[in-house]
C-alpha cells in the first residue's frame, strides 16, 4: 500500500460510476507555469462535470421542446468524452507531449462551441450559454499556458 504522504499527492474526480486520479497542484504563489497549466485543466474539468450534471437535470424536464432535448443530449455526449479528453490531456501534459495535451484542449474547446451552435442553429436560446462559455475561456487559458510552457527549440524561435 502507498504512504499516505504518496497518496495525498492526488485527488479523486468522481464522473458518473467512475472515479479518476487526478495529480493535487496547491495553488500558491511559488506555482511554475506547469501547475498553472494542471490548475486551469482541473477547473476545466470542474466546469465540465458540472455541465454534465446541470445537462441531466434538464434532460429530465419534459416541458422543453424535442429539439432542445436534442441538442441537450448531443452537450450530453460532447461533454462526456470531454471529460475524457480533459483527464488525458493532463496525463500526456505531465508526461511532457504538450503538442498533444495541446491538441485535445483544443478539441475541448470545441466541444463547447459545438454545443452552442447546436441551439443556435433553430434560433434557440441556449440553456447551457454561461457553462458553454466558461468551458470555452478556461480551455483557452489552459491552452496558452501549456503554449508559454512548451520548450522552444533552436529551430522554433521566428526571428
Amino acid at each position: 500500500m502507498a504512504p499516505v504522504s504518496a497518496l495525498a499527492k492526488y485527488k479523486l474526480v468522481f464522473l458518473g460510476d467512475q472515479s479518476v486520479a487526478l495529480p493535487v497542484v496547491p495553488v500558491s504563489h511559488s506555482t511554475n507555469l506547469e501547475g498553472l497549466a494542471i490548475i486551469a485543466m482541473e477547473l476545466a474539468l470542474e466546469n465540465v462535470t458540472n455541465t454534465l450534471a446541470t445537462v441531466e437535470k434538464l434532460l429530465g424536464d419534459e416541458s422543453l421542446d424535442k429539439y432542445v432535448m436534442g441538442c441537450l443530449t448531443d452537450c450530453l455526449e460532447l461533454y462526456s468524452d470531454a471529460v475524457w479528453r480533459i483527464v488525458d490531456s493532463v496525463d500526456v501534459f505531465l508526461s511532457g507531449n504538450y503538442e498533444v495535451s495541446r491538441i485535445w484542449m483544443s478539441s475541448v474547446m470545441e466541444a463547447a462551441s459545438t454545443c452552442q451552435q447546436g441551439f443556435e442553429e433553430k434560433g434557440e436560446v441556449s440553456p447551457l450559454t454561461e457553462e458553454n462559455y466558461n468551458l470555452f475561456q478556461l480551455c483557452g487559458i489552459a491552452l496558452c499556458i501549456i503554449h508559454l510552457s512548451t520548450p522552444v527549440t533552436a529551430n522554433a524561435i521566428p526571428f
